[in-house]
């Protein structure tokens, strides 16, 4: 495929387009969600968390559960086709 004299395949365009819509989910996770409102919370301060009733340490291993699924980029360029 061929734009404005550039070549980009279609699997550079799928991949940005997963992308796009797993950092558009997030988004939405963390500034929608009375749980993307704790993990914040946490985030910046654990202790203050702590004080007001949070479970800390689940929401950080929920953050880090996050974090490790949230990285499609490195799965979906890993794959190359022969040519």
């Amino acid at each position: 495929m061929s734009l404005l004299g550039v070549s980009i395949s279609i699997r550079s365009i799928g991949t940005t387009l997963v992308i796009i819509v797993a950092m558009v989910l997030l988004q939405g996770l963390f500034f929608g969600t009375k749980l993307g409102l704790a993990l914040r919370a946490v985030a910046i301060n654990p202790k203050s968390a702590a004080f007001s009733g949070l479970p800390v340490e689940r929401l950080l291993m929920v953050g880090w559960g996050l974090a490790a699924r949230s990285a499609p980029s490195p799965v979906l360029s890993s794959h190359r086709s022969s040519r």
